[in-house]
């Protein structure tokens, strides 16, 4: 099996449906997720860290 690491930069208005898919397919790890509204990446994938 392949196994996928895979980042979302930017999360506008699909991003939901992105991040829905990734989840879903047990080969990708949804290893970052980017966006400079910081409030806008809380729920779509790995915990935030902010600088």
């Amino acid at each position: 099996m392949v196994n996928l690491r895979a980042a979302m930069v930017g999360c506008g208005r699909i991003a939901a449906d992105h991040a829905a898919a990734y989840t879903a397919d047990p080969r990708v790890n949804l290893a970052a997720v980017v966006d400079p509204d910081h409030d806008r990446v809380r729920g779509h994938g790995p915990p935030v860290r902010s600088t």
